[in-house]
């Protein structure tokens, strides 16, 4: 994935790590549609991207402590992006657990010999982070929906790399949405808007200057960040045994974090399998409508109680308090099922 390298870009201008995914939750029910210049597939730092990242998160009613951390970024950015859209084939449950719960994807890389970065949960939404090579810091969810979730984060390095002890604040909105393909795949679509502010002045002035490396880097993040997760849903859907023992190895993950991941990755396969079913039985419908239609023949169709997963317009929600043992995410409704 080659994480390591993007570290070690970023370390020096005092970003922390960035939670890029993740996807998974990432409220308005839809994307924000690029200006008819702009492709959504390319990074983008136009004014026009940022203005509406920033309408976005100026609209949401935070809490007075988190509205304070937005502000923080908001009114002091060194560099802003919009990364390149990210579109995986996910089951949207798993999606959102692994954004919400972000030290399983860590310790899962650490476990498997990617990274030497640790993050720990210390609280509900809050985690702390550091990559062993001089970056430090803390990640707090502000705002979650299906759709939509704010991320902000606080850190610092110091290290070889520059004399002074770097600090710097970031922000991110990620926003995703979900639809099934022709073969009945579950697709998760995700926009990512990334806001820092570097405190050193001579810092912020590196770093403007570097922006377009440091952007490359972030892009390559991103993406092999939610590359991964789609392999987790893979996995889950295909090979659940394998997924359990990699869970059980997790050393910095509570028993309950395991737990509750391995209930939402048990109900993948029959979950995708329920999208499949809908699919093929709609597509024979329209074969069977046009073959009718073509001889002249009463058209009849079969209702079915299955509709294409669509995600209801959700509530953005300040993170506040613990969610009880087993609490499973609001979700794109099942095909199939009532």
């Amino acid at each position: 994935m080659a994480l390591s390298d993007y570290y070690a870009r970023l370390r020096a201008w005092g970003c922390v790590w960035v939670l890029g995914c993740y996807a998974a939750g990432l409220s308005l029910p839809v994307l924000n549609a690029a200006t008819p210049a702009e492709d959504p597939r390319v990074a983008t730092t136009s004014a026009a991207a940022r203005d509406a990242a920033t309408k976005v998160l100026t609209s949401i009613r935070f809490t007075p402590a988190a509205q304070k951390k937005v502000s923080s970024v908001l009114e002091d950015v060194s560099l802003y992006r919009r990364l390149p859209r990210q579109t995986i084939d996910c089951e949207p449950d798993l999606y959102l657990h692994l954004i919400r719960n972000p030290e399983l994807v860590v310790n899962m890389w650490t476990t498997l010999g990617v990274t030497k970065m640790v993050m720990d949960r210390v609280g509900q939404g809050v985690f702390q982070v550091q990559d062993g090579e001089g970056t430090k810091g803390s990640v707090e969810l502000l705002a979650s929906s299906d759709e939509l979730q704010v991320i902000y984060s606080e850190g610092s390095y110091t290290g070889p790399l520059y004399p002074r002890t770097v600090r710097g604040r970031s922000l991110i909105l990620l926003r995703s949405k979900y639809h099934s393909d022709a073969r009945g795949r579950m697709l998760v679509s995700s926009d990512l808007d990334f806001f820092l502010a570097i405190e050193n002045f001579g810092v912020d002035l590196v770093a403007r200057t570097f922006a377009p490396s440091i952007g490359k880097a972030a892009d390559h993040n991103f993406a092999e960040t939610a590359l991964f997760a789609s392999k987790l849903s893979r996995t889950a859907e295909t090979n659940e045994p394998a997924l359990i023992r990699l869970t059980e190895k997790l050393q910095r993950v509570t028993p309950e974090s395991k737990e509750n991941f391995l209930r939402v990755a048990s109900l993948v396969d029959d979950k995708l399998a329920a999208v499949r079913a809908d699919t093929e039985q709609r597509q024979q419908e329209q074969v069977s409508a046009a073959q009718q239609a073509a001889s002249g023949s009463p058209v009849v169709t079969h209702s079915s109680n299955a509709t294409v997963p669509r995600q209801p317009a959700g509530r953005i929600q300040p993170v506040r308090t613990q969610s009880p043992p087993g609490h499973r995410a609001a979700k794109p409704p099942v095909p199939g099922r009532k």
